[in-house]
């Protein structure tokens, strides 16, 4: 089998420019049909396996109970964001302020040295 595929495409790199772009376009498209087709093969597993939850929750569902679902994540939600604010303003408030004084060794000067005197640029 491997060897008719070599001989195939042997005989496509001698043939003429026509049937190598013809080629190129029929093994181009075949090409990406099999992957347009696994592709549209696995949206529809996800897809299925969706729908089958979704009908479950449907039986399950009223207009009450999605409003009691609702308020329920919203107040877990808004219980965490004050949560979290409620951290970041007790580190704030039990920040200290502090104040680091140096020496003034700032402008290091060494004994000895020759002074540089300016150039004028020509």
């Amino acid at each position: 089998m491997i060897p008719k595929i070599q001989n195939f495409f042997m005989e496509i790199q001698q043939s003429g420019e026509d049937t190598k772009k013809r080629w190129l376009f029929v093994l181009s498209g075949s090409s990406m049909l099999i992957v347009l087709i696994l592709w549209i093969f696995y949206i529809n597993l996800t897809v299925k396996s969706l729908q089958k939850e979704d009908v479950n929750l449907q039986n399950n569902t009223g207009v009450f109970s999605i409003f009691k679902n609702g308020i329920i994540v919203l107040s877990k939600e808004s219980g965490l964001n004050i949560s979290k604010l409620a951290d970041y303003l007790k580190d704030f408030l039990s920040k200290k302020n502090s104040v680091t004084i140096q020496g003034a060794n700032f402008n290091f000067i060494v004994n000895g040295l020759e002074d540089v005197k300016p150039k004028k640029l020509p």
